[in-house]
């Protein structure tokens, strides 16, 4: 009797063992399975790199900002080095924003604008620190100096909350009416998103160029942009943008992640003149962002009209106004939609390239403008292109 139950419980145990075993190979195999589509997608990626979506003929006065150099002590690249891939990434100018130093006066360097700024350290959270008028040396290794906001309260200077939502640096928001701005699109934010999710296993050469491609087309976002429009809804603020590039993968690519586009600047090529009226351009807000990697942006044309006027982007205007947005090209994006948020909520969608909007309710106003993309792995998915900063509408005083 005992010897039975101990030869049922041995037959009980081989069993248990052996599907054990079994599950384990599934998950090998499995496992192996997905490996092998991963280095098949990389490989195919790599052998087909991705082609810009978005085209013109047209060009608008673009660059990047929130770039660090040799001055930080976390970064690779010499100016010289990013201002020569900034050309060949097609951009106008760059914005330097080194940890605590500006050490550099304006130039043109490989035909690029180097704007060299400097990246605030701050009880609240770093921000970004743009003087029109200072070009003398700047540097603080102590961040004593600058933990009281003082350059953020000035009218001169325009600061702005860097990466609020990193996994490492984030932002005190308590501390958001300090300064004019939010780097709502940082490519180091979306970097470190995609580093804690199943994204992470196509992350080796996709695209066939900077890793940060995939990052900027593909991490989520919402919880930043949900983010500023509370704050917007509360008071005005700039909706910014930066690559925070450290140059430690040396590609032009990687400072095409977010494009800032200057649609009223005209380069007078005097270094000097021309950083102190990027900075005053971005101040009033009449620019736009664009993910570079999926082309050109240069055909979009935003503006407001009442009456007689032509308002363009970050501007107040009366009620009613009317909102004028054109794609001048007639290449139109696959997947062209224009979405206009009022207050945080859809006010109106379209897929015509040419739109006239009357605008009667007073509040702040965003468009934002879509196209489609290949997706991971089959079909297409819609995707952010173009992010414009807000303009507001008020009452008409009788």
């Amino acid at each position: 009797m005992n010897e039975a139950v101990n030869n049922s419980k041995k037959t009980l145990k081989i069993n248990i063992l052996k599907n054990c075993l079994k599950i384990k190979q599934l998950i090998l195999f499995v496992f192996l399975i997905f490996f092998l589509l991963t280095l098949c997608l990389t490989i195919k990626f790599y052998l087909t790199p991705f082609k810009p979506i978005a085209k013109t003929s047209l060009a608008i006065f673009k660059g990047a900002a929130h770039v660090h150099s040799l001055y930080s002590h976390d970064a690779t690249q010499t100016i010289n080095n990013i201002s020569q891939d900034a050309y060949q990434a097609g951009l106008q100018f760059i914005i330097l924003n080194d940890h605590n130093t500006r050490m550099e006066s304006p130039r043109y360097e490989h035909q690029v604008l180097v704007i060299p700024q400097a990246e605030l350290s701050t009880q609240a959270g770093h921000i970004l620190y743009l003087d029109p008028n200072n070009t003398e040396p700047l540097r603080d290794e102590t961040r004593h100096l600058h933990s009281n906001f003082k350059y953020s309260l000035t009218d001169q200077i325009l600061s702005i909350a860097a990466h609020p939502y990193s996994r490492y640096t984030p932002f005190d928001t308590d501390y958001l009416n300090m300064t004019h701005g939010y780097e709502v699109l940082s490519s180091s934010s979306d970097f470190y998103n995609i580093l804690y999710s199943w994204r992470l296993l196509f992350f080796l050469g996709y695209y066939g160029n900077s890793p940060f491609a995939l990052t900027a087309l593909y991490s989520k976002r919402d919880r930043s942009v949900d983010a500023y429009q509370q704050v917007l809804n509360q008071r005005p603020y700039l909706l910014f943008c930066g690559t925070d590039d450290h140059g430690f993968i040396q590609h032009p690519a990687r400072l095409k992640t977010y494009e800032i586009y200057l649609p009223t600047f005209i380069p007078e090529k005097t270094a000097l003149t021309d950083s102190q009226q990027v900075i005053k351009i971005l101040k009033e807000g009449q620019y736009f962002c664009a993910l570079g990697l999926l082309g050109d942006a240069s055909a979009l044309s935003i503006s407001l009209h009442h009456e007689n006027l032509i308002l363009p982007l970050g501007t107040r205007a009366k009620i009613p106004s009317t909102l004028h947005v054109h794609w001048n090209n007639k290449d139109i994006p696959k997947g062209y939609k224009v979405v206009v948020y009022h207050q945080g909520q859809v006010f109106f969608t379209s897929h015509d390239s040419h739109i006239k909007q009357v605008l009667n309710e007073i509040g702040n106003y965003r468009v934002e403008i879509s196209i489609e993309i290949p997706d991971l792995l089959f079909g297409t998915r819609e995707l952010t292109f173009i992010y414009t900063n807000p303009f507001y509408l008020e009452p008409e005083i009788l």
